[in-house]
Formats: C-alpha cells, sequence, structure tokens
C-alpha cells in the first residue's frame, strides 16, 4: 500500500511540475508592441505574422481561434520573459467577423488563467476609382 501511494505522490509531483503558467508579456507586429490586452490590428484576408513573447509561451501546443481564423504556429525560442516566443501566423478569412477577437494559446498541461490577445480585424479597404 505504502508503494503505491509513493507512486502516486511522484506522479503528482511530476505533472504539477509541468504545470507552468504562461503569462504574455507583449504581442510583437509589424514593428509595434501590444499588451495582451491591446487589440493587434489586422486586415482581413492578409497573412498576419505576430510574435508572441513571454515565459512559457514556446511550449505552445495549439491555438482556439474564432470561426473563420487560419492560426498557423511557426519557430518558437526559449530563454526566459521577453526572449522566449512563439510566431503565429494569422489569417482572418471573409468568413471571420471584423471587430475584436479573442486568440488563445493551448499547453499540454495548462494551469491558471488561459493565455489570451486581442486583434481587432478590420474588412479589407477598397479604393474608389473615378
Amino acid at each position: 500500500m505504502n508503494w503505491n501511494r509513493s507512486l502516486i505522490f511522484i506522479l503528482l509531483l511530476l505533472f504539477a511540475g509541468g504545470a507552468a503558467e504562461a503569462i504574455i508579456q507583449r504581442v510583437d507586429f509589424c514593428g509595434a508592441q501590444f499588451t495582451a490586452t491591446g487589440a493587434v490590428p489586422m486586415v482581413q484576408l492578409l497573412s498576419n505574422p505576430v510574435v508572441v513573447r513571454g515565459d512559457f509561451v514556446d511550449r505552445t501546443t495549439g491555438v482556439t481561434k474564432p470561426p473563420g481564423f487560419v492560426v498557423t504556429i511557426g519557430n518558437k525560442t526559449g530563454g526566459g520573459g521577453m526572449n522566449t516566443s512563439v510566431v503565429l501566423t494569422i489569417v482572418a478569412t471573409s468568413a471571420s467577423t471584423p471587430g475584436i477577437a479573442d486568440i488563445k494559446l493551448n499547453y499540454a498541461v495548462e494551469a491558471g488563467q488561459p493565455d489570451i490577445f486581442k486583434v481587432n480585424v478590420k474588412a479589407p479597404h477598397h479604393g474608389h476609382r473615378k
């Protein structure tokens, strides 16, 4: 019986040790820097590469996004804090709704609050010709 308790304790420690809470410290887009709550502006139908920075974001395994969005996970870097990053390429398709939307980073093991940043989708501007 003691062996089973020890095994369970060890498994709980291992599980808890892998459950680091990631925190988005900054989102870089087109030379500008945004907070997680400051909506990153992007135009529908364009490929929008963003760099999400913060502890443990390099452990991103997936992304939860609204309907009409395509998100591809690219290069990841480590190093802690602002040196830790994941590149996401976001396309708001014509099926997306213009306005503010949440992009959530997913991890194999999640703890604490979800890692979410905001984007502000604008419809493409069609110029008028005379």
